[in-house]
């Protein structure tokens, strides 16, 4: 029972304000510091835009980020998310308020984005679910 408890807190992907109208997605993830660096955040963004973009249909995902989140950014990026603008001051944490990033991707950007990626020999495609190089 440990051992289960101790693997669900590990990696969380979460996709919430479907808007079937629009065929639109938000995704949000957490990973334990312990997982950084292991490429487990990124097997299942991978994994999740494969079926959100195939057998769900959808047409767009969306990701709010931390301004100062370099490697989740990085993460992003590195799977063909286009930085879309910066929501200043957008919430609230610990007594200060921070900006956040928007980063988009369309159906049709996957999977060439990351493919390219590959083929162009970009550093972010060599980057871990912490943005550390694997």
């Amino acid at each position: 029972e440990a051992m289960a408890d101790a693997a669900v807190g590990t990696r969380t992907l979460l996709l919430f304000n479907f808007d079937p109208g629009s065929a639109r997605l938000e995704v949000g993830y957490v990973l334990g510091r312990a997982q950084w660096g292991r490429g487990l955040m990124r097997e299942a963004l991978q994994a999740m835009c494969a079926s959100a973009f195939g057998s769900l249909g959808i047409r767009r995902l969306e990701a709010e980020v931390n301004s100062s989140n370099v490697a989740s950014i990085r993460l992003l990026r590195s799977l063909g998310f286009v930085h879309e603008g910066t929501l200043r001051k957008r919430w609230v944490a610990k007594g200060a308020a921070y900006d956040t990033d928007l980063y988009g991707l369309l159906s049709g950007e996957w999977p060439h984005s990351v493919e390219h990626r590959a083929r162009a020999g970009s550093p972010a495609r060599a980057c871990g679910a912490d943005g550390t190089r694997t």
